[in-house]
């Protein structure tokens, strides 16, 4: 099953999803994506963002998997794979980002960034030891070990 692909028809079925994704591969990098990634364990709120990303996408794909993994475990571990300009995010998908970690700032555990900005993975790296749980850079060409890491199991302390 396919979920968390922000298409503009809402209520699609699983056909009609898959002709909506070989379209949006097929557009230039300028257009908005943000996808879930379904390869992991369902402890983990994972997501790829190319393109533009705007406030509705991030809402509707991010925040909502992060409230759902939240709620049935208390704790997040979260990947992102960064295949855009961290500037190519809206200012209001920018703050839904903020909202949403400060809303969960208590139930992170371990967080993978990946993203070929040499400077974003050093902000995450640097904000690690001032907030709960651990956060980590990796570049595009380490997401098999982020993904690793970010799939270990969630830490029985809370």
């Amino acid at each position: 099953m396919i979920r968390g692909v922000i298409c503009p028809t809402k209520n699609l079925t699983t056909s009609a999803l898959n002709k909506g994704l070989i379209l949006a591969s097929l557009k230039n990098s300028s257009e908005t994506m943000v996808e879930l990634l379904n390869d992991f364990p369902p402890h983990i709120a994972a997501y790829r963002a190319s393109g533009k990303v705007n406030r509705e996408e991030y809402e509707d794909v991010v925040v909502a998997r992060v409230n759902e993994v939240a709620e049935k475990y208390g704790r997040i571990n979260f990947i992102v794979r960064l295949e855009t300009d961290f500037d190519n995010y809206s200012i209001g998908a920018f703050i839904d980002y903020l909202k949403v970690s400060f809303k969960h700032f208590t139930e992170w555990n371990r967080m993978a960034i990946v993203s070929d900005e040499r400077w974003v993975r050093m902000l995450y790296d640097a904000l690690s030891p001032l907030v709960p749980g651990v956060i980590k850079g990796f570049t595009l060409k380490q997401f098999q070990s982020a993904k690793e890491w970010v799939s270990q199991p969630l830490a029985e302390d809370k």
